[in-house]
C-alpha cells in the first residue's frame, strides 16, 4: 500500500500577508494554494477508488494527471520566489517543506530528501519557524519515502522466485519505518490533527512488511506457510493498536491487513 491513498491534506501552518514582498509572497501563496489543490485531488482519488467510482474508463489516469499538474505547479511556483526574501520574512524553512513535499508525491526521491533537510536546516537557525505539524511531516517524510520506494521493489519481485537475500533487507526498512512513525505519533496528543494520519501510514506501511513476508519461499509449501505466518506475526500486535486508534470511519480501509491472523496471547 503506497502510502499516498490514506494521505490526509497537509496545509503548511504559515500564512502569508498580503503585505509582504509582492512577488515572493505571491509566489508562495501560489504554490499553497496549488499544493492544497494537488492534497485534495488525492483525497478524492481514494474516495473514488472507495466507492467503485475508480473502475470508470480512464478515470484513474486522468486524476493522476491532474495530481502531478498540480504539484509541478508548486514547484514552478516556488522557482519564482526569492529565497533572501523568504529568509527575511522567515518563510524559507517552510518553502523548502512545500518542495519537498511536492517532490516525494511526485516520486522525486532525492530531491524530496535534499528539501526535507534543508527545511529542517531552516527551521532551527530561523528559530524554530515551522509549526509541529510541518516539524513533525519534516521529520517523518524519510520514512514515507522508505516505505514508497519498498512498495516498487515489492512489486517488481511479485511473479518471480524472491530469495531472503532479497526481501530480509526490505523487511528491516519497513520495519524501521513504523518504528518511526510509531514514535512520531506516540509523541503527539490523540487530538493532534497528524495523529490520524501517522497511525494510517504505519498501517500501509505493515501492509507492504505483509506482502513482502509473502513473497518468502520455501521448497515444501508448509514450510512456506509457516516462515511466512512467523514472518506476519513480528510486528502484528503493534500494527492492530494501530488499527484500533483509528477512527471508526478509516479501519473498513484497513480491516483486511488481519484477516487471518490473531495476535498472540501473552505468555
Amino acid at each position: 500500500m503506497k502510502i499516498q491513498g490514506i494521505v490526509t491534506v497537509f496545509l503548511l501552518t504559515c500564512l502569508v500577508g498580503a503585505g509582504s514582498g509582492c512577488s515572493t509572497s505571491n509566489a508562495l501563496k501560489e504554490a499553497q494554494q496549488a499544493f492544497n489543490t494537488a492534497a485534495q485531488l488525492e483525497n478524492q482519488q481514494k474516495l473514488n477508488t472507495l466507492s467503485g467510482r475508480a473502475i470508470q474508463s480512464g478515470l484513474p489516469a486522468l486524476e493522476s494527471t491532474a495530481i502531478s499538474a498540480a504539484y509541478s505547479a508548486v514547484i514552478d511556483s516556488l522557482a519564482k520566489a526569492d529565497e533572501g526574501s523568504l529568509q527575511k520574512m522567515g518563510l524559507l524553512s517552510n518553502a523548502y517543506a512545500l518542495r519537498a513535499m511536492s517532490y516525494w508525491r511526485l516520486q522525486k526521491y532525492a530531491l524530496a530528501k535534499d528539501y526535507q533537510q534543508r527545511a529542517l536546516q531552516q527551521h532551527q537557525q530561523q528559530n524554530n519557524a515551522l509549526g509541529d505539524r510541518d516539524y513533525v511531516m519534516m521529520n517523518i517524510l524519510p520514512s514515507l519515502i522508505d516505505n514508497d520506494k519498498t512498495r516498487q521493489k515489492i512489486l517488481v519481485l511479485r511473479g518471480r522466485t524472491a530469495s531472503d537475500k532479497d526481501i530480509n533487507p526490505l523487511l528491516n526498512t519497513l520495519s524501521e519505518s513504523m518504528k518511526n512513525l510509531d514514535s512520531a505519533s506516540r509523541s503527539l496528543p490523540a487530538d493532534h490533527p497528524l495523529h490520524t494520519y501517522l497511525l494510517a501510514s504505519k498501517l500501509g506501511a505493515f501492509s507492504n512488511y505483509k506482502d513482502a513476508c509473502l513473497l518468502l519461499s520455501r521448497k515444501k509449501l508448509a514450510d512456506r506457510l509457516k516462515v511466512q505466518k512467523q514472518c506476519i506475526q513480528a510486528p502484528l500486535c503493534q500494527a492492530k493498536k494501530s488499527y484500533t486508534a483509528l477512527p471508526q470511519a478509516l479501519q473498513p480501509s484497513f480491516k483486511q491487513l488481519f484477516i487471518g491472523y490473531q495476535c498472540p496471547a501473552p505468555q
